[in-house]
């Protein structure tokens, strides 16, 4: 009965995985993955963390050479519901500050906020399997995610490489003169402003950025 309640809880965890193997694929793939990942924890919160890793290699990936990939975008979107809160910029404290000091504006991600590579089309996966499309046959395909933590529920969406390396520059920690910057390398010195001041408002509008830096 342990092992079912074990079982059952990484089946909440990884909801693509169980529907693409089946349940009973799924309870045997987890009596596999427990006799070399026992849980050692009263909790079930981090009985599946090991999961991506013991897939890599392992026979079902023949048939689904994603299935690791899968594994680690859906505990990164548990992983990130129990991160720590963080104040996020508002648009009023923006409107607050002068034009002229916009350029040195301090901009850097919420800890509710993860940037995703993977070389499958996971989101386009993820759907299908939804849809009970689990037959197609899909292609590697570089794809970049943003997943963030919003009103207390997680979303996540695909990204152009742009955005993503402008988000990768902002999780290091920069400003908005520089964001603008690495636009205008992009897109040139006349469109920079705009785009950049797009991606600005659209990431205000998902709160993904701090506001007590």
């Amino acid at each position: 009965m342990y092992f079912y309640r074990i079982a059952d809880s990484l089946k909440e965890d990884f909801p693509s995985l169980e529907k693409l193997l089946g349940e009973e694929p799924f309870y045997q793939l987890i009596r596999s993955y427990l006799s070399r990942y026992p849980s050692v924890h009263w909790s079930l919160r981090d009985a599946g963390k090991s999961l991506p890793h013991f897939l890599q290699g392992h026979a079902v990936q023949r048939r689904w050479p994603f299935l690791a990939e899968l594994a680690r975008f859906e505990w990164e979107l548990l992983d990130l519901f129990d991160v720590a809160d963080a104040v996020p910029l508002s648009k009023d404290r923006l409107a607050a500050i002068p034009a002229e000091q916009w350029e040195s504006i301090p901009l850097s991600l919420v800890p509710g906020c993860r940037l995703f590579q993977s070389p499958w089309p996971l989101d386009q996966i993820r759907q299908a399997i939804v849809r009970n499309q689990t037959n197609k046959h899909w292609q590697r395909c570089t794809t970049y995610l943003q997943i963030w933590r919003q009103d207390f529920k997680v979303y996540y969406a695909t990204l152009q490489a742009m955005e993503y390396q402008l988000l990768r520059t902002v999780l290091r920690g920069t400003n908005f003169g520089q964001v603008c910057e690495r636009v205008a390398v992009q897109l040139g010195v006349e469109e920079a402003p705009l785009v950049a001041a797009q991606q600005l408002k659209c990431w205000l509008n998902q709160d993904i950025l701090r506001g007590d830096v």
